[in-house]
């Protein structure tokens, strides 16, 4: 799901937004390139930290109680959700982890 997606997962959206948008395609999520699947140049090499990324969107909703992000029930985050996510910086995510009202959660988190 894009809600426990790391910022750099965000390449691949953009880009396939950007061709959906030349070909004139009014999907708001693109899946697939117009007229074909993927290919190798629409993958991100795995990495460990997309994995530790993940783990703290969990962890921050299994202490909060709150998704990281604004999600549907599926977990997708929605066109600002995606925004946010893409500009997000360490100050944004410092702002975030500060509403942790229990000091030894937020420690966790950081």
């Amino acid at each position: 799901t894009t809600g426990s997606a790391p910022p750099e997962m965000l390449k691949i959206i953009k880009e396939l937004q950007a061709d959906a948008e030349s070909a004139n395609d009014e999907s708001k999520v693109i899946l697939r390139r117009p007229g074909g699947g993927l290919d190798e140049s629409d993958l991100v090499s795995a990495d460990p930290s997309f994995d530790v990324w993940s783990y703290g969107i969990l962890m921050y909703q299994l202490v909060t109680g709150r998704t990281f992000f604004h999600s549907d029930l599926q977990g997708n985050l929605d066109d600002e959700g995606l925004k946010t996510l893409a500009h997000l910086t360490q100050s944004g995510i410092h702002e975030k982890l500060g509403s942790v009202e229990d000091v030894n959660a937020r420690v966790l988190l950081s």
